[in-house]
């Protein structure tokens, strides 16, 4: 009996586990219809896999395109409803170049700091 209750207890732990593993990256998809940059990287337009690990304030956030890995970079996760569903918005930099400046979905943002770069809107 004890031999059965530690059994179920250990495949209770594995189970909570595994579905924490799980959870601790979220993914959301984004369009881009022109080129910005995120950190040093410029991102062409394009349809991109969005993949943080974390539940926030602070995430790693990872822009994947097909199955390439193009720019990961720091990010601020906000929760927030939003009538928007991957909606970009920019900042202009000092070159005229766009950076991003956050992603807004339907529940959630993110947020990336690159105010050091960007001049304003």
């Amino acid at each position: 009996m004890k031999l059965k209750r530690g059994l179920i207890l250990l495949l209770l732990f594995s189970s909570m586990s595994l579905t924490s593993l799980a959870a601790a990256k979220t993914s959301e998809s984004v369009t881009l219809i022109e080129p910005v940059k995120v950190g040093a990287t410029q991102l062409q337009p394009g349809r991109y896999k969005v993949i943080w690990d974390g539940s926030g304030p602070e995430v790693q956030v990872t822009f994947i395109n097909g199955k390439k890995t193009i720019a990961t970079a720091p990010a601020k996760l906000v929760n927030q409803e939003s009538p928007y569903d991957g909606a970009v918005e920019t900042k202009t930099s000092d070159d005229n170049s766009k950076l991003l400046h956050g992603i807004s979905w339907k529940k959630r943002a993110l947020i990336f700091d690159q105010s050091d770069s960007a001049s304003g809107t």
